[in-house]
């Protein structure tokens, strides 16, 4: 399934709306931490932001012009 997929990736990147729902599969013990979030930020909770800070590697995209994993 994809958590088991997920836990054993080397790297996890997720964008920054995603990170919501991660938040959720890793309160859960489900899911590993991403290693990096990135994206404009403009569809992360504030939760999610303080709930990753401390454990992820937050990137924000420059502007709207870009995806959320440039």
């Amino acid at each position: 399934n994809w958590c088991r997929i997920w836990n054993t990736c080397l790297k996890r990147y997720c964008t920054d709306g995603a990170a919501n729902l991660l938040r959720e599969l890793c309160k859960a013990n489900k899911t590993m931490f991403p290693h990096v979030i990135s994206g404009d930020m403009d569809s992360i909770e504030k939760e999610s932001v303080e709930y990753f800070e401390q454990t992820s590697q937050i990137e924000k995209t420059p502007d709207q012009d870009h995806t959320d994993l440039t």
